[in-house]
């Protein structure tokens, strides 16, 4: 399940960065061809705005959040104490998994397990955000202090798999099945590889992509690459595809939706990638789109507006998603507060939260 993809509600999320003082939890494309500028009016479709007096429907999962001492869970309160810079909150089966942010500089995360009566303990630190499988059970990323990719239980924190990577480099890693797919990054070009935690066995996949997520299941793959469709950095596309799970090949890249101002993130089905263009990052998200992992940018499930300071948005379930924003033009005042809004995939919204403190928007596993 694809859990790399948090944006922050700070200046540094809007940069598309995983730093700052307030996140929430959050998965890019045309077909072959050359890319349409984001303003083409053939390049989008359907087009809607925000209702008036909207009144979307309900949500399968109650909207989950996070301050640094209580988790809010539907009408549940749980509080607790340990983890303050939380960078994503997400919902188990029996408790609460917490990526709490411990530099300001670095991608590192200390991994926190929370209880349905509050109680708290650390399982691990990783570098970047770690993977949870479907079933909750398991995380799996990458640890720089020893240069592997390693798979932990939940709840337990017990390293059951290690991965040592045979460079330096750094790694982006998630879940296909009961496999593990790791993009071991800085290589010329970087590499994509399949591990097997049981067997311990690797194998060359492909291509590798710089800040690479898998969907729920791991069906589909998405990463970032250049205009080319290389991994040079230099341009911030978005490259999709399907893993080995997939009977059907898809592939897909674009420039009209990339990573600028919010990263991707597929619904929970892993079937459809919410999106944003590119942007300033200033002045945070300003549209919204949802694509079909399997038709493509070129046909729409649904795009809107949002509102003034918005700076992402997550899945509710997959016919609805919570956007949020700041309550201030400088997402970084300490009292802006947070707001959420559930929305449907063509505009219509409603509030649900406002609040004076800074919250962390979470979702299930």
């Amino acid at each position: 399940m694809n859990r790399f993809a948090v944006i922050a509600l700070s200046v540094a999320a809007v940069l598309g960065t995983t730093g700052g003082v307030v996140f929430a939890t959050v998965n890019a494309g045309q077909n072959a061809g050359p890319s349409k500028p984001a303003g083409d009016p053939t390049n989008q479709t359907p087009v809607t705005t925000p209702s008036d007096t909207p009144t979307p429907d309900q949500t399968n999962e109650p909207l989950l959040w996070a301050s640094t001492r209580q988790i809010h869970d539907g009408t549940q309160v749980i509080d607790f104490s340990g983890p303050t810079n939380i960078a994503r909150v997400l919902r188990l089966k029996t408790g609460y998994l917490i990526d709490e942010r411990t530099s300001p500089q670095e991608p590192s995360y200390q991994l926190w397990v929370v209880s349905t009566s509050g109680e708290t303990h650390k399982i691990g630190m990783l570098a970047g955000l770690g993977d949870l499988n479907a079933r909750g059970t398991e995380v799996v990323g990458h640890d720089y202090n020893t240069n592997t990719t390693e798979v932990m239980t939940v709840p337990a924190g017990e390293v059951i798999a290690k991965w040592n990577q045979d460079t330096d480099a750094g790694s982006y890693a998630g879940f296909a099945g009961t496999d593990v797919l790791i993009s071991q990054l800085f290589g010329d070009p970087d590499v994509l590889k399949r591990w097997d935690p049981v067997s311990g066995s690797t194998t060359q996949a492909g291509q590798g992509f710089q800040g690479m997520q898998l969907s729920p299941g791991g069906s589909y793959l998405v990463g970032q690459v250049d205009k080319s469709g290389g991994d040079s950095g230099t341009d911030n596309c978005l490259h999709l595809q399907s893993t080995f799970l997939k009977a059907n090949s898809v592939a897909w890249d674009t420039c009209d939706w990339n990573a600028d101002v919010m990263l991707p993130v597929f619904s929970p089905d892993g079937t459809r990638l919410l999106v944003a263009p590119p942007g300033d990052s200033a002045k945070g998200v300003t549209h919204l789109a949802v694509i079909d992992a399997s038709d493509g940018p070129s046909k729409l499930v649904g795009e809107f507006d949002t509102p003034a300071h918005t700076l992402g948005a997550e899945w509710g379930d997959n016919a609805h998603l919570y956007v949020y924003g700041s309550n201030a033009t400088d997402p970084n005042a300490s009292r802006s507060g947070t707001w959420v809004d559930r929305c449907d995939l063509q505009g219509a919204c409603n509030r649900v939260v406002t609040r004076k403190e800074l919250l962390t928007v979470g979702t299930s596993n």
